[in-house]
């Protein structure tokens, strides 16, 4: 697609939607192209359409420059995908990201000022606890604060390489998803759920507990009693602390941005 054709189509949108607030990029790979090509969209976009933008982005693709870029046109925040170990990713999902460079991204996009949305499979037949332990590592690993993690459940979709797959290794009766049901979301009875300990710990608990006691509980794991009693106490705490920031969010909002600037002056504090 060239500049020019997106920025029409987001200027039709402004004129025939006229409440429309901001955009929301899905395609991660719409800025794969060239520099110039994101500096003449960021550039157009801050002058011709002037609504603020959210994107997923792809590790590698991923520079302080291009962020610089992005956020000079209006980016608020960045969503992109850990989805599994460098295991995971190099024999499932045959992706050419791991570890390293998906911290190296994390990093810039935090030390850019952006929010940023992890994403993350889960309920995958395929994943074992050293997996676990070693996405755990890898988020724990990232400053706080400023990022969130997303559990989505794994889907295989047919005509596709991982439905091939699951096909061959007669493992598609064990996932919980059905591709035409309720992707992303456990609808199939008897299909592998993740252990909750580390859906809770991995989504909820490492983004807003410090780094040491997060090493101490990816490190103990579900096995250890001190450590499952821990998570499911703290993921109480920390729900609880979530439905009253809601609370504040939709009824009192000026007083939540006062609490939020608040947060982010405390910094890791």
């Amino acid at each position: 697609m060239s500049v020019d054709r997106a920025i029409r189509e987001l200027q039709h949108l402004r004129e025939h939607h006229p409440r429309v607030r901001g955009v929301n990029i899905q395609d991660d790979a719409f800025f794969c192209g060239s520099e110039s090509w994101v500096e003449e969209f960021c550039r157009r976009m801050k002058a011709e359409v002037g609504l603020p933008f959210i994107i997923r982005m792809i590790p590698r693709f991923v520079t302080p420059e291009r962020l610089e870029m992005l956020k000079s046109g209006g980016l608020h925040y960045v969503t992109m995908g850990l989805e599994g170990s460098d295991r995971l990713n190099r024999t499932l999902y045959r992706r050419p990201e791991d570890q390293r460079s998906f911290l190296k991204a994390a990093r810039a996009v935090l030390d850019a000022g952006l929010y940023l949305s992890i994403d993350f499979l889960i309920n995958n037949p395929y994943e074992t606890p050293r997996d676990l332990r070693e996405i755990g590592m890898t988020l724990n690993s990232l400053p706080r604060p400023h990022w969130g993690v997303v559990g989505l459940s794994l889907t295989p979709f047919p005509s596709t390489p991982l439905y091939e797959r699951c096909v061959q290794d007669k493992t598609l009766g064990r996932f919980a998803t059905d591709a035409y049901d309720a992707m992303l979301m456990p609808t199939k009875p008897g299909g592998y759920l993740t252990p909750s300990y580390w859906v809770l710990l991995l989504t909820q608990l490492l983004p807003v507990i410090g780094e040491d006691l997060g090493k101490k509980l990816v490190t103990a794991g579900p096995e250890n009693p001190w450590a499952a009693q821990t998570v499911q106490r703290l993921a109480k705490w920390t729900g609880r602390l979530r439905a009253v920031t809601n609370f504040f969010r939709d009824y009192t909002p000026g007083l939540y941005m006062l609490m939020v600037r608040r947060y982010q002056h405390g910094g890791n504090r």
